[in-house]
């Protein structure tokens, strides 16, 4: 069985001329479209639109790859390029050379989470919780907790936090 690394990516449009909710269909067409040649030209890389995910200048893409992306973002570069060679809509809203600004995202029972959208208070607050909670909920609650902190421990080791 091959390994498959999965990554979700929020591009949020850097200028504010552009609304993908007021025609989401065409919108979602075109970035559909733009998936379909990325994937096509991409070595085994794979993009596909979270429709749900469409907000006013944002939209989640799952991007897999059968190795592991150092920088997933530059990895949709081929998809901004053919988005804005293709439609004048999307040329229109190019930046000093680019036109999304990409970062992580995850997804929780098919609803977009954006890293952004969490209070960092209460980000801090949820892990001392978990941290101190050593004996409250159930076994599988404790184990839940501690996968969850170790994983926080490997990301923080692995970007030079600790």
């Amino acid at each position: 069985m091959e390994l498959t690394y999965e990554y979700n990516l929020k591009l949020t449009l850097i200028k504010s001329g552009m609304d993908f909710t007021s025609d989401s269909k065409k919108y979602l067409s075109m970035l559909n479209e733009s998936a379909e040649n990325y994937n096509d030209k991409s070595n085994g890389k794979q993009i596909i639109v979270n429709a749900d995910s469409l907000g006013e200048k944002s939209v989640i893409l799952s991007l897999s790859s059968p190795v592991q992306l150092e920088q997933p973002g530059k990895a949709i570069r081929l998809f901004s390029k053919y988005l804005i060679d293709t439609y004048e809509e999307f040329h229109e809203q190019v930046t000093q050379g680019k036109l999304f600004i990409t970062s992580e995202a995850a997804m929780v029972e098919g609803e977009a989470i954006d890293p952004e959208s969490i209070d960092d208070a209460e980000f801090v607050s949820a892990i001392v919780r978990a941290l101190l909670n050593k004996t409250s909920g159930t076994s599988n609650d404790y184990k839940k907790n501690r996968r969850t902190i170790n994983r926080m421990k490997i990301i923080a080791k692995q970007d030079g936090l600790i």
